[in-house]
């Protein structure tokens, strides 16, 4: 539903130590299993479009 939304979205580790980084591949799947494509996750994004993006929602 968000991505019909046009809600964009950020994956996250949710890590609390570095081991724990690993983890971000569960929030990709998460996101696959939602349809979400690479422009509709922000933090895929350089920081340059990152700017750009955040500036548009301002």
């Amino acid at each position: 539903m968000a991505k019909e939304m046009g809600v964009k979205v950020s994956i996250d580790s949710d890590a609390h130590s570095t081991g724990d980084l690993d983890f971000l591949q569960n929030g990709i799947n998460q996101a696959r299993r939602g349809w979400l494509e690479p422009e509709d996750v922000i933090n895929t994004r350089s920081l340059t479009e990152l700017k750009k993006l955040l500036q548009q929602e301002a």
